[in-house]
């Protein structure tokens, strides 16, 4: 299973995702759940190119894609995860921030750390989901 580093710009798109449909979000999910899961997460996604060079862009759907990038780290896959965005956002920024740019030049005992407080806030977000699912749920069983 590989590691996630999450940059605030991938936070922030992710908590405007959550007013998109569920269909979108829940391909969000599974984006995630592949480039976590892969050996090769390189292979899930579109090489960009010029200033977006070590990056690739993951299809969501039609409109949407995430864009990040992948390392390896003392034997460990780590998956950035940079940003959520619709398709011409990947392109807007035609480099990436110094926040995502770290993620390609930090020491890789810095980056492992980092995975683990990012992979604890996306548990957190899971878990919300869960319960807002379910609070509609019993809000909907009530009413019938």
């Amino acid at each position: 299973m590989n590691r996630l580093w999450i940059t605030a710009t991938f936070r922030s798109g992710y908590k405007q995702e959550r007013a998109a449909p569920e269909k979108v979000l829940g391909g969000v999910r599974e984006g995630i759940r592949q480039l976590r899961s892969s050996p090769i997460p390189e292979s899930l996604g579109e090489k960009k190119k010029d200033g977006l060079s070590e990056t690739r862009s993951f299809r969501i759907n039609l409109e949407n894609r995430i864009l990040y990038g992948v390392r390896r780290v003392e034997g460990v896959t780590v998956v950035a995860l940079l940003r959520v965005c619709d398709h011409p956002a990947v392109y807007q920024v035609a480099d990436l921030t110094m926040a995502e740019a770290e993620f390609f030049t930090q020491v890789g005992a810095t980056v492992l750390a980092q995975t683990t407080e990012s992979e604890r806030w996306l548990s957190d977000k899971e878990a919300e989901q869960r319960a807002r699912r379910q609070r509609s749920l019993e809000q909907l069983s009530m009413y019938r």
